[in-house]
């Protein structure tokens, strides 16, 4: 990815930019039902056009705002998307798409973004550093108190705006994501300038409470990935690994790490390896770990979920488990749903996700250089009602101490249900 360049306008731009917006910011005769994109390429016609495409192929775009609201913002951003620089722009138009409330529809464009050299992720105690570029890895385990003077947790609100959350799980996630970006920075109010920005953290191994604050800056071109060396938790560990299926050390009880919904011939090969490989052991309860699955094809875990039903395993209370993450999503959801249907015991966190989604999704690349649109056309309808959430049987939230000693209270606590221990 390039650095980001600030589109120049002219004096002419800013006039005409002036007249729209005292035409109500879609120029005269012109409507937000069709908006002409006359300069494909320029943000005014990258915005028309992400509009144009959710107004006439999204499946159902106002199930969860109206679309006088959403048209409202449109030409409130329309009468001055043509000021603002690239980043700016962009951050502005995801904003418009998030409000939609719909995690399946988005918009990114990440080379016109910087990340600074560290990630964030939440815990039941707070925001850590769980990730860092080599050069920042001593900030992995501190925990962040502010940025630019911002209380993370205020910022965190902010910066979620960015992208689609359907319930509070999926602001803690993509709001702590967001903690990295400049251009959501920038959108919450944080001036990111070429000198960086102003960091807050408190080292949990410190002898004091005191905080620390240091400058960092956004340079690098997508968020660090985690280096050091703290365990992690088993779960996590593999990363390069879809899934994989053992019996847990010292117990009969089979874990099936299902971390991607993809490739239904390896799956089908994993699972009729690992019943051959241990053909005689009658195993004592089986837990699905759907913890960090974003999705994919949710026919993959189709021949599991009959197994189970066809071997009576839905007949038998208290022995399968299913264990799920905010990152929990689409055919991860559709897989909880499934295990949920057979009497699984659920435990973990809260899924990003409402339980009835919208699916099958459609990349639209727009005018504009690397800036992609994602829409759904199909509807997933899967329990009554239109609940927020799916909460499990037991919400279990890791704190930070457990995740860099490598703990799993999740597993942990299936395990005590099962009676192992």
């Amino acid at each position: 990815m390039n650095r980001r360049t600030f589109t120049q306008r002219t004096l002419l731009a800013a006039i005409s930019v002036g007249v729209a917006n005292a035409l109500g910011g879609c120029g005269s005769g012109d409507s937000v039902d069709n908006l002409p994109v006359t300069i494909p390429s320029d943000w005014t016609g990258v915005l028309n056009t992400v509009v144009n495409t959710i107004k006439q192929k999204h499946i159902l775009p106002w199930r969860n705002t109206s679309e006088s609201e959403f048209d409202a913002k449109v030409v409130a951003l329309r009468a001055r998307i043509a000021t603002l620089d690239d980043g700016a722009a962009l951050a502005e138009t995801m904003a418009l798409i998030a409000s939609l409330g719909d995690g399946h529809t988005s918009i990114s464009g990440w080379k016109y973004a910087r990340f600074l050299p560290v990630a964030f992720e939440p815990f039941s105690d707070g925001i850590f550093v769980t990730a860092a570029a080599s050069s920042s890895s001593a900030l992995i385990g501190h925990e962040l108190i502010s940025i630019a003077g911002v209380p993370a947790a205020q910022l965190l609100q902010r910066t979620a705006k960015l992208w689609p959350t359907e319930n509070d799980s999926g602001v803690q996630l993509w709001g702590s994501v967001f903690l990295s970006i400049d251009i959501a920075l920038r959108y919450a109010g944080v001036a990111v300038g070429t000198g960086g920005v102003e960091i807050e953290l408190r080292d949990p191994n410190s002898a004091t409470t005191a905080f620390k604050k240091i400058t960092l800056s956004p340079t690098l071109e997508s968020l660090p990935t985690a280096t050091g060396t703290a365990p992690l938790p088993r779960f996590r560990q593999d990363p390069s690994l879809n899934y994989w299926i053992e019996y847990l050390a010292g117990t009969d009880v089979i874990y099936f790490r299902y971390r991607r919904c993809v490739d239904g011939n390896a799956v089908r090969s994993l699972l009729e390896n690992f019943e051959q490989s241990t053909r005689g052991r009658v195993p004592r309860a089986i837990v699905l770990d759907v913890r960090g699955n974003e999705g994919g094809d949710s026919s993959v875990l189709s021949g599991f979920i009959a197994g189970l039903r066809s071997s009576g395993w839905d007949k038998r209370p208290g022995t399968l488990f299913l264990l799920s993450d905010r990152k929990t999503f689409s055919a991860g959801m559709d897989a909880c749903l499934d295990m949920l249907e057979l009497g699984a015991i659920h435990l973990g966190d809260v899924p990003s996700q409402r339980p009835n989604f919208l699916g099958n999704l459609v990349t639209y690349d727009t005018p504009r250089d690397g800036v992609k649109l994602v829409y759904p056309t199909r509807v997933a309808t899967r329990v009554a009602g239109y609940p927020s959430q799916l909460v499990p049987t037991e919400r279990l939230i890791p704190s930070a101490g457990d995740h860099f000693a490598g703990r799993d209270p999740v597993i942990a606590r299936a395990l005590l249900r099962i009676g192992t221990n």
